[in-house]
Formats: C-alpha cells, structure tokens, sequence
C-alpha cells in the first residue's frame, strides 16, 4: 500500500488585529515630492509609498486584518492587508503578538534614554532638542542672507588655505617643533569647539530644508570625545541634493572656523598664539579632508549614499564582497549580484580603508608613542588586540554565512589552514627595519646623550650606530643632525620630558643615557632614533612591543 502526505501552507490569519510597533510614527511628505516616511524610535526611518503609508495609518490595534482591508477598499483585500503587515512586523514597524506582550519586550518599549550605546564602540549622551534653537534662527534667513552667508563661508575657507600657503616656511616650523602645554590644552578645546559647530552646521541645514534634528550631546566614538547631531530625519527630505547638502554643512562649517585661524595666524605676530592658530588650522583643515573620505561612516559617505539614494549603501557593498569572496574560495552560492557593477570593488576598500588609516596613524605616531616606554606599547598592544578581535569576529562569521549558503567543508577548511600558513610564513620571512626610539639631549660641559624611557630595550645598540637627530612636532619631524653611539654602556638618569614627546616641558623623566660624539646637531635637544638593522616580522612585534611591556 503507497500512501502519500501533501503538505499545506497555512491559511493567513485574518483575524489578528495589528497595532504599531514601540515609538513607530508615520510622516506625512515635508514637501511635493517628499515620500511618506514611518519612523521608529529616534534615528530609523522607512520610506514607503502612499498605500502603505494609508495602511500604517490604519493599524490602530483595534480592527483585524479583515476589516482594515474592507475600510481601505481599492487596491487591498485581506490577503494583500495580511502581507503587508507581515513585512512591517519583520521592520518591527508593526508589534509581533509572539513577543512584543513579553515582560521583557515591554521594558524594551521604554522611551530611550539620553545615554545610547553605538556598536562597535560609541556611547552617546543626548543634552538637548536643536531643532528649538535652530528652526526659529533659520526661519528669519532669506534665501539672500543665506547666500550671502555661503560666499563670505567660502571666502574664509579658501583665503585660510591661501594665507597658510603663503606663510608655509612658517606653517612647516611650527608644526615640527614641540609645543608648550598651555598651547595643547587651547588647540585641544578649541578643536572639541569646533565639533559643536560642526554638527550644528548639519543640523541647520537640516532645518533649512524643513527636516527636524532630533538630538544633539557628546559621545566617545572609538574613546574619542566628540559631539554628534541626530539628523536621521534628513531621509524625509525629497531630494537627494539636499541630503548631500546637509551631509556636506559640518565640513563647510569646519574649513570657515580653519580659515579663519589660518587667517588670523598671519596677522597676529610670532608667538605663541600664532603657533596655536597654525597647529589648530592645520588640524582643522585635515579633519575636514579626512571627513570627506566615503569609506568609512563619516561625511563624505553618507554624502556619497544620499547623492545615490541608498541607504545602508557601505553595509550593502561590504555584504557583496563577501560574498563574492566566499563564491570564489569556498564555492558557496553567489548571492544576486548588485545593481552597482563597483558594489564588490567598493566593499573590499571599505573592509581595507580602516586598517589602512591604523597603519597610516601607527606609522607616523608608533616612535613618539614608543617613546613612553611601557606605556605606549600597551596602548599600541591594545590597538592590535582589538584590531585581532575585530577581524576574527569578521572572520568567524564569514566563514558561518559561506557554509550557510552551501561552502564546501573541505575548500573552508583548506582555506583556513592555508590563511594559518601565510600568517606564520609571513612572521618569519617577512624583514622589518628595527629602530631604537629616544631622545638628545646636550648637558652641561657641552657632551650630547641619547635618552631613552628605561623599559626601552637597548641591547641591540652597538658602538659606531648612526643616531637621526630630529625635532619633533605635533605633524612633522625636521631633521636636525646626525651623531654616532661613542659608548654603549647604559647610564640611568633622568632628562626632560620634551627630550621624548614633542611639548616643553622641563619635567624630569626617568631614562637611560648612553653618550654620543660626532654630533651635528644644530639645536641642544630633541628626538632621536637608531637604526638597528632588520628583524623578522614576529621577532619586530616581540622585541619591539612585547618585551618593553613585560619590562617596565
């Protein structure tokens, strides 16, 4: 006897009564050609078509499915009613009853408080509503004032750049001499300033096109302090020219501020406010280049993703190239290819660009920041940990969605080890200049010591090595002379501070001395550097991070 089961697809419920979702309002169109948005909570929005928008505006948690069908008439019947508010409840724009009626969905449902947690690592603190202070300001603007406003904006920034150029002889010695510390404290806070006006910058602009910031405060991004305006609402607006618009006001706003301090360094004379202004300008000015970078979610991309009108475009980019990859290595199923033929190529520079901007950083920062001694190789080993930690959590769920997706075991498990190989290969082939980092400086009777933290290994320093003579400054170091080790023998003492960082200060600092002759140095102090050769890549890490932690 043969029997044979048929299975069936559950019949939609008809009779379920939806109800929106915690904190989920529709908007109605801001303009012509704006779209019906459903907003939930402070910073998610959904741009939707008018039907569906009539829908969400529909649900009342009171009428089922049925009727919501019957009241709408045209294009929905229950079915098509019963599909759509499926899909809203997988947005969690409308309320799931498997869940949301949990104790613990019901705390969810809490209006969010002033302190929010960004993953990977941004704490934001909310102090104010901007759209108080900035809507009232804009509104009295015409659209002359504004333009007015524009060109004198542009005047400054491009006349800074001009006057800093001009004076660059200048420019290049104050950004490679060290700094006093009152200089530092005033660069720093008025760099923290100018955030603050940055994001208002956005906000305004936002305002101008009828859309509301929602919130401003501090947060630590990456455990930097900084300031953040919410201007999600700018997805409302009808153009996308003017969410590049709004995207593009901080740096406008920022290079203003920069060529006013480049301006003004011209015009205040030598000195110390005169230093300020150049590093501030120059900081400026670079911050805003930086931020223009459409790779990582700063300005320049979310600019790039309005002018596209994509949202999630860095996301979606990152998600095609890995799966291009895991097609081409572990023959998984390729996903369905973008309607951006760059989309792979993007998402490779967007996975490459931030390891690119540490090496960049450590590259130029790892010999002052080594110059700390054990301090600064913990903070550097920090960076790779969780650098490491990072790209294995990548790594691992690269590796589930390709086995998800029908990845050979075998390929995955061959492309590990082979991975496992090159990393080895690559930490005892691979040779690396090895560099001792210190400090000059000139005592007394004329004789010129190099310094260096104590926990700084010394072993490799022979008798005879060439020792690079610098200033140092917060951009550049200028070569200042060359000396030779005359005796190696380690000598404990103690030097200024500004021997090792580039700030004066005559604090006296724990180092380990060893004397030079042969110098031509044209200063009395600064920084230095020794060249030892070169290392395998494992053996660098380890003598040159490692060891000076585990003996400060």
């Amino acid at each position: 006897m043969t029997t044979s089961s048929t299975s069936t697809v559950p019949s939609p419920d008809l009779d379920r009564i939806p109800e929106l979702g915690p904190g989920v309002t529709v908007h109605e169109p801001i303009s012509e050609h704006a779209p019906w948005v459903l907003r939930r909570g402070e910073s998610r929005y959904y741009r939707v078509g008018k039907d569906l928008a009539d829908l969400a505006c529909a649900i009342d948690g009171v009428r089922s499915v049925r009727e919501l069908a019957r009241d709408l008439g045209g294009r929905w019947d229950p079915n098509s009613v019963h599909g759509a508010v499926a899909d809203l409840t997988g947005a969690g724009l409308v309320a799931d009853p498997t869940v949301d009626r949990t104790p613990s969905r019901r705390k969810a449902r809490k209006k969010a408080g002033r302190i929010r947690f960004v993953p990977p690592m941004t704490v934001q603190f909310s102090l104010l509503d901007p759209s108080r202070l900035l809507r009232p300001g804009i509104a009295s603007m015409g659209e002359r004032a504004i333009r007015v406003v524009l060109a004198l904006a542009a005047a400054i920034s491009v006349g800074g750049l001009i006057a800093m150029t001009a004076t660059f002889a200048a420019v290049y010695k104050t950004l490679s001499q060290p700094l006093t510390p009152t200089t530092y404290i005033l660069v720093t806070v008025a760099v923290l300033a100018t955030t603050a006006v940055h994001e208002f910058g956005h906000g305004l602009v936002l305002a101008h096109h009828g859309g509301r910031p929602t919130r401003m405060g501090v947060m630590l991004f990456y455990l930097t302090p900084a300031f953040f305006c919410d201007v999600s609402d700018g997805w409302r607006l009808a153009q996308p020219r003017q969410r590049v618009q709004v995207a593009l006001a901080g740096i406008a706003v920022q290079w203003t501020v920069a060529g006013a301090a480049g301006l003004g360094s011209v015009v205040v004379g030598n000195g110390g406010l005169r230093d300020g202004l150049i590093t501030f300008a120059t900081l400026t000015y670079l911050a805003g280049i930086m931020n223009l970078v459409p790779l990582v979610k700063l300005d320049g991309y979310i600019a790039l993703m309005s002018y596209l009108d994509v949202p999630n475009l860095r996301a979606k980019s990152i998600e095609d190239a890995r799966n291009w990859t895991a097609h081409i290595l572990f023959g998984s199923r390729r996903a369905e290819p973008s309607e951006r033929s760059w989309s792979v190529l993007y998402g490779f520079a967007c996975i490459a660009f931030p390891f690119y901007l540490v090496a960049t950083a450590l590259t130029v920062w790892s010999d002052s920041i080594m110059r700390l001694g054990w301090a600064g190789a913990a903070l550097i080993i920090s960076l790779f940990v969780f650098g490491g930690y990072v790209v294995g959590k990548s790594a691992v769920r690269f590796v589930r969605d390709a086995a998800r997706n029908g990845a050979s075991i075998t390929r995955i498990v061959a492309a590990v080890v082979l991975a496992a190989v090159v990393a080895a290969v690559s930490l005892t082939m691979i040779r690396v200049p090895s560099t001792v980092a210190g400090g000059f400086r000139t005592d007394d009777n004329g004789t010129v010591h190099f310094v260096a933290a104590r926990s700084v290994d010394l072993s490799a320093v022979e008798r005879g090595d060439v020792v690079q003579l610098r200033r140092g400054g917060i951009v550049f170091h200028r070569e200042v002379g060359t000396a030779r080790i005359a005796d190696p023998d380690v000598t404990s003492t103690t030097a200024p501070l500004s021997t090792l960082i580039p700030v004066t200060m005559s604090t006296p600092t724990p180092v380990d001395s060893m004397t030079l002759d042969d110098s031509t140095a044209t200063v009395d102090s600064g920084i230095a550097s020794i060249d030892t050769g070169t290392l395998s890549l494992g053996d660098w890490i380890a003598s040159t991070y490692i060891k000076v932690l585990l003996h400060p």
